[in-house]
């Protein structure tokens, strides 16, 4: 009987991910990513865990993109606040 998850070999996510795979161990160490299931001597991990990886690195990405935007517009406002005061 078949649960639906799918689980993928180091391979497969490294290609997907187009990570190193020392990058990789070194994001499992940091708990950003799932430790591995292991089967006999292999190592697999499911397919939603690195999808979650990877969404949760592009929000990581765009709140910082976000807040980069936000904090130049507020430092350009107050140059051009300050202008105006001189």
């Amino acid at each position: 009987m078949s649960s639906g998850k799918r689980l993928l070999r180091l391979p497969e996510i490294l290609e997907i991910t187009s990570m190193k795979k020392s990058f990789f161990y070194i994001q499992i160490k940091r708990g950003l990513m799932s430790k591995p299931i292991k089967i006999g001597r292999s190592s697999y991990w499911e397919r939603e865990a690195v999808e979650k990886f990877i969404a949760e690195r592009i929000a990581a990405r765009d709140a910082v993109k976000k807040f980069v935007e936000e904090s130049v517009a507020a430092s350009e406002a107050e140059l051009e606040k300050k202008r105006e005061n001189d």
